[in-house]
């Protein structure tokens, strides 16, 4: 009897841990596609950005005065300054999505090296310098600011 018991009950054991298993494969698959669509939604947002930045300097005004400000921001007039700066904070909020895409593993290495050299490339223009330094300009992240405080100084 006692075997017959012991029996029942290694089945039952059996049957149990079957079940955790296939539980366990089931929310890995879940937790997967989670993954993929995070993913995804991170890469759309990303290209969105880039777009939306892109497509703003396909107007020539735009595209005059961002030439304009990234020789000398202080030589814009103020309508001037609100259009390259909107233009500088985007191009600034995009590289940082792309840095943080990286940083969370989203990102292969050598994009994130292309959003610090554009980076690179934006704050070695005085204009960009000049932007940065001016007190109207939109607060970002104190670890991004601290991230291009330093890039700056190592650009001079």
């Amino acid at each position: 009897m006692e075997s017959g018991r012991l029996v029942r009950v290694s089945r039952y054991a059996g049957d149990l841990g079957a079940a955790v298993m296939i539980s366990l494969i089931f929310v890995a698959v879940q937790i997967k596609a989670s993954t993929l669509e995070m993913k995804a939604a991170h890469w759309e947002s990303l290209l969105d950005r880039i777009s939306n930045l892109t497509s703003r300097t396909l107007d020539r005004d735009v595209a005059g005065i961002v030439q304009k400000g990234l020789k000398s921001f202080n030589g814009l007039s103020d309508t001037e300054k609100v259009v390259f700066a909107s233009w500088a904070h985007e191009f600034v909020v995009t590289a940082s999505q792309q840095r943080r895409m990286g940083a969370l593993g989203l990102l292969r290495p050598a994009l994130v090296k292309v959003a610090n050299e554009r980076l690179t490339w934006l704050f070695k223009a005085g204009g960009s310098r000049e932007w940065w330094k001016s007190q109207n300009r939109i607060p970002l992240v104190r670890d991004l600011e601290a991230t291009i405080d330093e890039l700056i100084l190592s650009i001079n």
